[in-house]
């Protein structure tokens, strides 16, 4: 699957004028990226869609309500087939840091995001 790709700001990369494509694990990775980043309720195309803020907010990194909703937003990209390892810190910026390897079809995908 193609999509378009956007940068750390959410928008769609171009170059020469033309919008930048991609596929593959690149494309998965940037999904689960938008899937940690949006708010459940946010999208009103989809108020399914991302990531329930309300369970990750004012929790210690171990709590495993943090896990919960981590692997649940991940789960929601379908070409993600199980969550293999979960890590998550608090850096000294106050902001959550969560590091995952997925299990894909055709092999592993791993990724570190940090949610502000």
């Amino acid at each position: 699957m193609r999509t378009f790709a956007v940068d750390e700001n959410y928008d769609i990369i171009l170059e020469g004028g033309r919008i930048v494509m991609i596929g593959g694990d690149e494309s998965i990775r940037q999904s689960l990226r938008l899937l940690l980043s949006t708010n459940t309720g946010e999208w009103r195309l989809n108020p399914e869609h991302g990531m329930r803020y309300d369970d990750i907010m004012g929790r210690r990194p171990d709590d495993p309500t943090i896990r919960a909703a981590v692997r649940d937003a991940l789960m929601q990209e379908p070409r993600v087939r199980e969550i293999t390892e979960l890590d998550a810190s608090i850096g000294p910026d106050r902001h959550l840091s969560v590091r995952f390897t997925a299990r894909i079809e055709g092999g592993i995908i791993e990724g570190t995001e940090v949610i502000r």
